[in-house]
């Protein structure tokens, strides 16, 4: 049995989770204009907090049938516990804030003053992201990658991730890469990092990750195991902010995907550059098209279309996640239930569709059961906030 993470399919061990919680009682409609520099979050509405709570318990509550959920917020309240950590933590954070300091407070009080914003002796934005837990960790084989936001009102939560995944016992057998200790001026989300199996990765260069940021972990990608990275060039655009809102694997030969990217001669289908990691860690490019440049790796995927045949139903459902889904296994996935039409080729596809609510259990999550599921989860306010069940997960190990 081999633990770690080599491809986005393999049965789900470990996760890192956060369910919806006080940051979100402290998100205001000025939080939501671009233009607003100083209290924009990049996130897209106000969230009825309770009912969110209840959607993602659906989710937390069908990974828990095999796998390991761990809160963010868990991990972060033992790590804590080491006075000299809180100390450097609170320091961080300060910087981050541009504070003085960051009055001592038990550790329970100081999680909730951070997820709120609403600290003792000022007020700072809240982070309603760090549902999002997948952009601040990247996990390939034994190794984590904390990464750096693009927007500095998620950095506070890269710091959270900094301390749990350097400080946490859960993860002393990891190999842990810091990257905006390495690379100060980039930023790199996990999002946007789809491992597609033990050699290759695919990487959006997009509205979050710069072309600059793939070529800086190139030779760390190298000394892991990767020899090929697939650099899919995103629109600068807020719905398209990830890969993993257009591309989600879904089993060893499957993804879902948003079909004017990926459909051959679609005037909006994307480029492709293949950076080829050479044994002295430079690298040698070459470019294709985005129908082709899994085939030319040697991979065969196909194609399901998030939103079905039609354009506007697949506009509308990328918008909402419907090609941004979470796998437990190989062909076993978790999706939001709004997407009808992205459900319907799904089943086209062969996959079941079962509630959450339904009794899994019955279902074998291994390999060896050949019947492929999607499980539908609610969404009317977990998909407001711009991010679907792959974005609310940091899985950590797989078993192969």
């Amino acid at each position: 049995m081999k633990k770690g993470l080599y491809n986005e399919y393999d049965l789900i061990e470990t996760v890192i989770v956060h369910t919806p919680n006080i940051e979100h009682n402290t998100v205001t409609p000025l939080n939501l204009n671009p233009m607003d520099k100083q209290k924009y979050l990049s996130f897209d509405d106000v969230l009825f907090t309770e009912r969110a709570r209840a959607e993602h318990f659906g989710f937390t509550e069908t990974i828990s049938q095999v796998a390991n959920c761990l809160e963010i917020t868990d991990l972060l309240h033992d790590v804590l516990s080491d006075d000299s950590v809180k100390d450097n933590f609170m320091s961080d954070l300060a910087n981050i804030y541009n504070l003085t300091e960051i009055i001592p407070v038990d550790n329970n009080l100081l999680i909730s003053n951070l997820l709120s914003g609403l600290f003792k002796n000022t007020q700072v934005n809240p982070l309603p992201n760090i549902m999002f837990t997948r952009d601040l960790g990247i996990s390939i084989g034994k190794s984590i990658i904390i990464t750096w936001a693009s927007n500095k009102v998620r950095n506070p939560e890269n710091i959270i991730a900094k301390y749990i995944f350097k400080n946490h016992p859960l993860f002393n057998d990891f190999d842990i890469y810091d990257f905006h200790l390495n690379h100060p001026n980039l930023a790199l989300e996990g999002g946007d990092v789809t491992l597609i199996n033990e050699k290759v990765v695919a990487i959006g260069v997009s509205e979050r990750t710069s072309r600059e940021s793939v070529q800086s972990i190139a030779p760390f990608l190298y000394d892991n195991g990767i020899r090929n990275i697939m650099c899919f060039n995103m629109p600068n655009e807020r719905r398209f902010m990830h890969l993993d809102t257009v591309f989600s694997i879904v089993s060893n030969d499957e993804a879902l995907v948003f079909p004017p990217f990926f459909e051959h001669g679609d005037p909006q289908e994307l480029n492709v550059d293949i950076m080829t990691i050479l044994d002295d860690k430079s690298i040698s490019y070459s470019d294709c098209k985005a129908s082709t440049a899994f085939s030319n790796l040697g991979i065969d995927f196909k194609f399901i279309k998030c939103g079905g045949d039609l354009l506007i139903n697949q506009e509308r459902e990328q918008w909402t996640d419907g090609a941004n889904s979470f796998c437990i296994s190989p062909g076993k996935i978790i999706v939001y239930d709004r997407n009808i039409n992205t459900l319907n080729e799904l089943e086209n596809y062969g996959y079941k569709i079962i509630d959450w609510k339904e009794n899994t259990n019955q279902h074998n999550f291994s390999k060896l059961d050949s019947q492929k599921i999607a499980i539908t989860i609610e969404s009317g306010e977990l998909s407001r906030g711009r991010g679907g069940p792959r974005c609310m997960t940091l899985p950590i190990n797989r078993i192969k």
